[in-house]
């Protein structure tokens, strides 16, 4: 398995196999390519009862990425934060 360091991302394997032996997980890599990944699938679909999942985790986000919160739709004038009372009180909240 290839260890990495931080630092720029673009060097970064993003393609990560892991595998799964009888419903336990036995063994977790990452890769470069998806052909290198597919060696990986391939060497261990050879033994009986061996399950792989291969996931693309080169989707990354950035700050930038992250949407303001906001309501779907804009609130009714007759829902009004002040205008509702407290179960079982006449009282604002």
């Amino acid at each position: 398995m290839q260890e990495f360091t931080p630092g720029s991302t673009e060097d970064t394997p993003t393609i990560e196999v892991v595998v799964y032996q009888h419903g336990v997980e036995v063994h977790r890599e990452l890769c470069e390519s998806e052909a290198a990944a597919s060696d990986v699938v391939d060497q261990w679909n050879e033994l009986d009862g061996v399950e792989c999942t291969v996931d693309d985790l080169s989707v990354r986000h950035t700050p930038t990425d992250i949407l303001e919160p906001a309501p779907d739709e804009p609130l009714d004038d007759d829902y009004r934060a002040d205008d509702r009372a407290a179960p079982g009180s006449s009282e604002p909240f």
